[in-house]
């Protein structure tokens, strides 16, 4: 027999019919009421899996989200046990579930989308609570399904971003490398931004939106715009709030108070990508952008352009430590700097 999927079992479960007779147990109330004390802590281990802080790779990918849908189901079990013990206090519980005393019989019930018949010890654990045959299943899975809060809209979000984040493992994707969050919290530091004043940011190739969301936290009344050419990234970006401008960055136009950047470093695009920022800055806006090591000391006719270009302008350079992006969510070991220009009057 298939399991089902909570939302499977919401689609497909009848409407609870009218109650006859409201039943109460207080002592039932107090076991089960223990029972879900209980499961704290495993499902915090589901929901947040020790495979989570280890580096990504698709099968590790696979284990999480299986071991968070457990989380979730065990979740909605505690939820249900918490319910029918305030029922049985009150004395309203719906006869449909009055007899249901184990997590067990709520799990199987959350599993599966009709009476266990196909297996006997399931079978008669729901006899037991007093469902005997798949009408007396229906009508109880329905009641369940009704005492279940509707799922919180911005929860649903962040765990369709999540899944869709988690996808990305193994999917070979040039030049992405999202930014750790406490490297975006140093861009922002050296952004030099004003406070209370009103604020354009641009994240070019924003990627996930690492940079974006740091960006929002620190100042939440700024307008943030951003660019990205792969599907999968946009998507995740619209589902984050923030509107892709432009697929590609060099076709986008505009003027911005600070632009906050983590380009592609292959060929030497990281030159290509700063230099048009540069160009979209208002007069005394503020590019903070990383780049790769190389550039700064390769010998090649566009990276030794590049520096001279960069001191004309008076741009500054820090170093970052090694391993800045070993927290990334594609570590990578490559080094890196950060670079920041502010644009005075008519430089180009």
């Amino acid at each position: 027999m298939n399991q089902a999927s909570l939302f499977d079992l919401i689609q497909s479960a009848p409407a609870p019919g009218p109650l006859t007779k409201a039943l109460g147990d207080p002592a039932l109330a107090a076991k089960l009421r223990a029972l879900a004390e209980g499961m704290t802590d495993k499902i915090q281990q589901k929901l947040h899996p020790t495979l989570a802080d280890l580096n990504p790779t698709p099968r590790r990918s696979r284990m999480i989200q299986s071991s968070i849908r457990d989380g979730e189901r065990l979740r909605d079990c505690q939820n249900l046990l918490l319910a029918l013990a305030d029922h049985h206090e009150t004395g309203t519980a719906p006869p449909e579930v009055a007899g249901i005393a184990t997590r067990v019989v709520l799990e199987d019930l959350l599993t599966y989308p009709s009476f266990p018949d196909w297996n006997e010890a399931m079978a008669k654990r729901m006899v037991k609570a007093g469902i005997e045959n798949d009408d007396q299943y229906q009508a109880a899975l329905a009641v369940l399904i009704s005492m279940l809060l509707p799922p919180d809209p911005e929860e649903i979000k962040a765990k369709l971003i999540a899944d869709k984040e988690r996808e990305l493992i193994g999917i070979p994707i040039p030049g992405f490398f999202p930014t750790p969050p406490e490297l975006a919290r140093q861009m922002l530091s050296v952004a030099f931004f004003e406070d209370g004043q009103p604020c354009s940011i641009l994240e070019p190739s924003a990627g996930r939106g690492d940079i974006a969301q740091e960006a929002r936290r620190a100042h939440p009344g700024a307008k943030i715009t951003v660019c990205e050419i792969v599907p999968r990234l946009q998507e995740i970006l619209e589902l984050k709030g923030f509107p892709v401008a432009d697929a590609d960055f060099f076709d986008h136009q505009g003027k911005y108070d600070r632009i906050l950047m983590n380009p592609p470093f292959e060929k030497g695009q990281d030159i290509d990508h700063v230099q048009h920022a540069f160009s979209l800055l208002e007069e005394g806006g503020r590019l903070v952008s990383i780049m790769c090591e190389g550039v700064f000391f390769r010998n090649d006719k566009k990276s030794t352009a590049f520096r001279e270009w960069l001191e004309t302008l008076g741009g500054t350079v820090w170093r970052l430590e090694q391993g800045a992006f070993k927290s990334s969510a594609r570590p990578t070991g490559i080094a890196a700097r950060i670079v920041a220009i502010t644009r005075k009057g008519d430089q180009q």
